[in-house]
This record gives C-alpha cells, sequence and structure tokens, in this order.
C-alpha cells in the first residue's frame, strides 16, 4: 500500500469541475491583513499573541464591540493601501467598498458573539492546519476501496470546543454559507465541511489531550445584503436583540447538542441559533428543512463522506480524467468552469452524468442503511 499526499479542496475540484471563488478583494483583503492585526490585537490584548491573520477577529470575542470595529477598520484601511497603493483609497467608489467590508465583518463578528452568548460552545482555534510540513495536526489518512492510502492536507477556518467537554464543532467562512445540502454531500460534491470533521475525530487528542467527538459543522455566511419584507412594521427593530441572528449558520449538527448550541430553544419554537425547531414533546422536529440529525444519522453521514473521499481519490490516482461533467436539478458546473474553451463539452452532442437529487431525510435514510436510491 502506497501513501499518496492530496489537497481536499483538490479532490471537490476533481469531481465538480468548478466551484464558486471569493472574490478578489475580499481574497486578498483577507490574505493582506496579517501582521497589521496581530499587531493591533496583540496591543489590545495585552501583548498575549494572536492568530495567524485577520480571521482571528471573526472567531473570538475580543473585547467591547468598539475595539473590535476599531481594529476592523484599521486594518481594512491598511489593507486597501497595500491592495493597490493608494489607489484604493482614491476614489470615492473604492473607499465606499471598503466601508462596505468594514460594515459586513462588523455585522457578522456581532452574529458570532450573540450565537456564542446563547450557547456553551466556544472557538478554541482558528486557521487550524493539517498535514504538510507545517500542519499542527497530522493529515488524514483515508484507505481506498483500491487498498491505497491517501493523506489529505487542509486547514479548518475555526474549531470550537465545549469548555470540561470532549464536543467539538468545525465553522467554515464562506461568501454566500448557503446550506449543506446532503445529496450534494452523498454524490461527492459538497466533501469539504464535514472531512473536517473527519480530521478532527481522528486527531484532535493531540490538540486537546483527550479525544473529541464531532458535535457539528457549520457554514458561516459573510456576505450581508438587505432582506425583504412585506410591510415595514414587520422588519426587525434594530435594538431587537435577535437583530444579530438574523442570519444563522447553516450545516448539520447532532440533536443531542441542541441546548449547547442555543440554551434559550424551548418546545414548540424555532432556535434563534441555529436552523432547527422543537415540537411539543421536545424533540426536534421538521428533519427535512432544518440541519438536526440524530447521533446514529450523523455518524453514518460522516463514515459516507469517508468512502466517497477514498472513491474520487481511487478515480484520480487511476488517471481518468474523461470530461463528464454533473447535472443536479438544472445545475452543471459548465457555466464558470475555468477549461470550458479546452474541453469543448457540447451538450447538444455530449451528455451529462445525470445525478438523482433527494431530499435531507431520505439522504440520511440511505447512509444509515448502507444502501443506495
Amino acid at each position: 500500500m502506497s501513501d499518496h499526499g492530496a489537497d481536499v479542496e483538490g479532490l471537490r475540484d476533481f469531481y465538480e469541475a468548478s466551484y464558486a471563488e471569493e472574490s478578489e478583494l475580499f481574497a486578498r483583503w483577507r490574505a493582506l491583513g496579517g501582521a497589521e492585526c496581530q499587531q493591533l490585537l496583540r496591543q489590545a490584548r495585552g501583548a498575549q499573541g494572536g492568530a495567524p491573520d485577520l480571521v482571528y477577529v471573526l472567531h473570538h470575542r475580543i473585547g467591547a464591540a468598539k475595539i473590535r470595529n476599531d481594529l476592523i477598520h484599521t486594518v481594512a484601511q491598511d489593507v486597501g493601501r497595500q491592495l493597490r497603493g493608494e489607489i484604493m483609497l482614491s476614489t470615492a467608489r473604492n473607499r465606499y467598498l471598503l466601508s462596505r467590508i468594514e460594515q459586513t465583518l462588523e455585522e457578522v463578528t456581532a452574529g458570532q458573539e450573540a450565537a456564542a452568548r446563547r450557547g456553551r460552545f466556544a472557538p478554541a482555534f482558528a486557521e487550524l492546519s493539517f498535514g504538510g510540513p507545517y500542519g499542527k495536526l497530522p493529515g488524514l489518512t483515508i484507505d481506498t476501496p483500491s487498498h491505497r492510502s491517501v493523506i489529505l492536507q487542509g486547514k479548518i477556518d475555526r474549531v470550537d470546543l465545549i469548555a470540561g467537554e470532549a464536543a467539538f464543532a468545525v465553522i467554515d467562512y464562506k461568501l454566500h454559507g448557503n446550506r449543506l445540502p446532503l445529496d450534494r454531500v452523498y454524490h461527492g460534491l459538497a466533501l469539504q465541511l464535514l472531512t473536517y470533521l473527519l480530521v478532527l475525530q481522528e486527531n484532535g487528542e493531540k490538540l486537546t489531550g483527550k479525544k473529541i467527538t464531532p458535535a457539528a459543522a457549520f457554514y458561516v455566511k459573510l456576505l450581508r445584503q438587505l432582506e425583504e419584507v412585506k410591510h415595514p412594521d414587520d422588519a426587525a427593530a434594530p435594538d431587537q436583540p435577535p437583530i444579530d441572528l438574523r442570519v444563522k449558520p447553516r450545516g448539520i449538527f447532532q440533536e443531542n447538542y441542541l441546548p449547547s448550541l442555543d440554551f434559550n430553544c424551548v418546545p414548540t419554537k424555532a432556535s434563534d441559533v441555529v436552523k432547527a425547531h422543537l415540537v411539543k414533546d421536545g424533540s426536534c422536529g421538521y428533519k427535512g428543512r432544518n440541519d438536526n440529525a440524530t447521533t446514529t444519522e450523523f455518524a453514518a453521514i460522516i463514515q459516507h463522506v469517508r468512502q466517497r473521499v477514498g472513491e474520487l481519490a481511487d478515480l484520480i490516482l487511476d488517471g481518468q480524467i474523461e470530461v463528464d461533467p454533473y447535472h443536479i436539478q438544472g445545475i452543471t458546473p459548465c457555466p464558470t468552469c475555468e477549461f470550458r474553451s479546452l474541453c469543448r463539452f457540447d451538450p447538444a452532442i455530449n451528455r451529462y452524468k445525470y445525478l438523482q437529487p433527494m431530499g435531507r431525510e431520505k439522504v440520511l435514510q440511505i447512509v444509515t442503511e448502507g444502501g443506495k436510491p
């Protein structure tokens, strides 16, 4: 059995052929803000040190909102100068774009802080790398169906822990932060988020000194937009407490950890923190449109991800490079594919690989029973 290295996103790209990328401005702003943010955080926190880059502002409660917002503004201005010299700040439009980024991050950090106050999970690790020569954790080893061994490497945006307990949640920041469609997970189109759970389930003991149990995995949406309401009176007041929680993280979580995610959630009410709803008997209901899963279902979908990663790795190592884009519910990767002019795939004469769309409950049932649709 030979070992092969791979990147988590690389496996996704191989199967999906394309994926949405961050805008240049936002991506470079995040990447270039490291040194300035680290220095400011050290000053603000009494020279206690900081995380490698600006993402630290998103991951940690760093004191009063005024301090947090001042940090965001200072770093945004510095990075704006670095992006294109002084040009970035020389026009009203570009200054407006930077101000919008500042406002967005202020809203995101306020939302994360409000969510933390409602639960027991707290940020523990940011930008956690695994695999490779500089990884804080070993790479994730996957044994493939063809008896090969693949070692995955990557970086996890954020890991939350419950103090005194062996449970963790992973957070992945996305510009759009849509829900996690489990039929895409089943078909191998959305493996990255749940692969992070496998990484920590296998090697998390090296961080905490004890085995830790996966409890949740969420996408957190970075972009904000105006929300549509039927009447102005229906809009939430700016001073209303849930206003910071109006954009919920989406993903999947174990039902028994709902009190640790939102201890204010009561029967017959929906959670303000995550996509969940308790029915009269106190159990989680409406599973088809919420993000909860039983312990058995949660373990089964994670195990399915391990299996799919192994299968995709075998396809890559076997040299399968045929142009074979997927098609599911009218969606294909072709419109945004960087190699469209090279592959010359023409739907008029070529056939897509049609994948069966499935509801959330159906996918959980299939993976739990170990069958196929």
